[in-house]
This record gives C-alpha cells, structure tokens and sequence, in this order.
C-alpha cells in the first residue's frame, strides 16, 4: 500500500517559507505536474499532480521540502544567493571539490532543504526557484500485513517510527512515520494499493518465510490468508528482533497462532542474551526442517531491510541446503526476496 505522508511542518516554517517567496500562506497556487515529469510517467496514482491549493497546503502535502537537495540544488541557489560569502560557500558545495564538505554538512546529516534555505537567508526563493528546485512529495510504499480474506475491509501495516540523531546531534525523524504515528482514531489519510509480484505460492506447497522486524508484515497477510482459506501447507516462520520485551512485533497473534499450528515459528532475540543471535542462526538451528521442506517443494520468502541481513541469510541457506542452492532456488522461482533501505 502507498501512503501519501503530510510534512510535519510547523506554523512557522510555513510562514517563514511562505515569507521568503513573497507570499501568505493562503494564497493560491495553480500547478501541474508535465506529463514527462517521472511522478506522472510511473503509474503511481495522485490527486497532487495538477490542481489549486493554497501555499500552505503545498509545502505540507505536495512538496518534498523535508527531502535532502543534490549537489545541483547547490549549484542554482549560488546563483540566486545576495550574500557573497554564502553565494562561495554554495558555489563551493555545488563543485566536484566541495563534494566531501558537501556530503559532510548535508548527505550525512539528512539536511533538509528546509533546513539549507534557513542556512542561507540570503538566497532569492521565489515561487518558481520553489517548485523548480524541490520536487514532488512521493508516497511510501509499505507491505500489507493483513489479508483480504481475514478482514475485508481493514488495512494492516507494521512501520518503526524513524527516530534518529545525526552526527552533529541534531534530533531527525522519519517523514511518513512522523506523520502516522501523529494520527488519531478516525483520521482521514491519503493512500493507494499498488500489485506486487511478492505473493504466496498454491495453498497447499509450504512456505519457509524469513523476516525479522517489520519484514514479517507480508507474511503476516499470507499466514493470515491460509488461516482465512482452511490452507493445509505447512509453514515456517523466522523472525528477529532486538528483545522479546519491547520489539516483538504481533508478538500475542503470533505466540496464539503458532500455538494453534498454523506455523512453526522460530525466534532470534539479538539482545536477549551476551552474544547475539540473529534469524541466520536460527536457520542453521533448525537445518533439519529447511531441508526436509525444500524436499517437499517449499517456497523460500525473505523480507526486511536490505543491509547485511539478506548475504547473511543467504550463505545460512546455502550452508543448510548446500552451495549455490539458493541459485537453484531462484531459478526454479522457489526464492524470493523483498528488501528495503
């Protein structure tokens, strides 16, 4: 599912912005977006590409003003910036030698470009430089955890609030998280269903599902649809997290489920003891079952995010199963994989 997340923006900065381009924050502002613009040319669908809404309304909802500028971005403020000495500096950051002190104050950082225009006051913001510079807010894409069978008319997703602290200690937090987990009961949000090619095999072929954290929310909605359907395929679950107190996410559905026999669930808590124990150990752990599944024709699904955990879980899997055999595997359309940054 695709949210449509609202920048969380303050009065101010809205006045502040609206002030730098010469206007109140009422007025009203007509734009669209040219069909060749990548937003129009996706599929991706929008009820922001063309229309009127006042300022305000822009810089909350159809602007990525939150997002991080490229070094272009920094090319095109110097040439609109009064000040000489920002007008150098953005000159400086906008070449192939400020690149490192580029990456340093801004990349690293996850400077917005909010926060570079508050930077640099002297710089010329005027409507057109705006929308020019700074492109269309996009959506986030989440997996849905629910099933259609289960709950026709419910959307689950499982989302970590992003909450972090960069290396200048400057609080940052996540765009569309902060922006969910500000809603109340009964708020209206603006999504879309997208397709996916991530799907379950024939209810009857089981099913050996490796997620840790919020990489367990597709299999949340297989497990939940073959529950919904009376599937008789067995099913395998991994999932990890840092602690079982506290990170254990659908921790009291899964603990019942299991406990039914609708999968056998096997948990890595990194944190829980001295050394830690991610979802790779469990694999090898329980090498005995892998192996007899894959001999019954199971299908293998990895979620989560895309840093080390899938070459770990990968060379467990071929630790398990033997060399090369989640090449075979892939070849055989028995593997499949949905990572994210």
């Amino acid at each position: 599912v695709g949210i449509w997340p609202i920048n969380q923006v303050s009065p101010q900065q809205v006045e502040s912005l609206c002030a730098r381009c010469g206007v109140s924050p009422d007025t009203p502002v007509s734009l669209r977006i040219r069909p060749s613009h990548p937003t129009a040319a996706d599929g991706i669908p929008t009820p922001f590409t063309r229309g009127v809404a006042c300022m305000r309304e822009w810089i909350q909802t159809r602007v990525d003003i939150l997002g991080t500028p490229r070094r272009v971005f920094f090319e095109l403020a110097a040439t609109r910036a009064a000040d000489e000495r920002e007008r150098e500096r953005l000159e400086y950051f906008g070449s192939a030698e400020g690149y490192e002190d580029l990456y340093r104050y801004c990349m690293r950082e996850n400077r917005s470009f909010l926060e570079v225009f508050e930077d640099f006051p002297s710089v010329d913001v005027s409507l057109e430089f705006l929308f020019d510079v700074v492109p269309p807010l996009q959506p986030r894409l989440f997996s849905i955890a629910s099933a259609y069978r289960a709950t026709p008319h419910c959307i689950d997703i499982a989302a970590a609030v992003v909450r972090y602290t960069t290396p200048y200690g400057r609080e940052k937090r996540g765009v569309c998280t902060a922006y969910l987990s500000a809603l109340s009961a009964g708020d209206s949000i603006s999504l879309f269903v997208r397709t996916s090619d991530f799907r379950p095999p024939p209810p009857e072929i089981p099913m050996i599902m490796i997620g840790p954290g919020t990489g367990f929310a597709p299999f949340r909605s297989f497990l939940l649809d073959r529950e919904a359907r009376g599937a008789k395929g067995k099913n395998l679950v991994f999932f990890g997290c840092r602690k079982r107190d506290g990170d254990f996410l659908y921790r009291e559905w899964m603990e019942s489920a299991s406990a039914r026999g609708l999968f056998d669930l096997q948990c890595a808590f990194s944190r829980d003891q001295a050394h830690k124990i991610y979802v790779q150990h469990r694999i090898r752990d329980a090498a005995a079952t892998v192996r007899a599944l894959i001999a019954e024709g199971a299908h293998v699904y990895l979620a989560g995010s895309a840093d080390s955990m899938p070459r770990d879980v990968t060379a467990a899997l071929n630790d398990v199963l033997g060399d090369g055999a989640v090449t075979l595997l892939e070849r055989a359309r028995r593997f499949h994989c949905e990572t994210w940054n």
